[in-house]
């Protein structure tokens, strides 16, 4: 929603994921983004490992990772 925008909620919901999965003894994050996600988890320090696959032909996917 746009009153939404740019209070990164989304940043908030994915560092508590992170930090639960890591309670439970997680150490790396593995995780499929589609090409327009990329600059989102760039900036939460997620690293591209490589360009996986399309979907439906023309949304590309890529294997991402990130050690917490």
């Amino acid at each position: 929603h746009p009153a939404h925008l740019g209070k990164k909620l989304g940043s908030q919901v994915l560092n508590r994921l992170e930090q639960y999965a890591g309670e439970q003894g997680a150490r790396r994050i593995i995780l499929q983004a589609r090409e327009n996600a990329l600059p989102f988890y760039i900036a939460n320090s997620y690293h591209v490992l490589e360009k996986t696959f399309v979907l439906f032909g023309s949304i590309p996917h890529y294997l991402m990772q990130k050690e917490i």
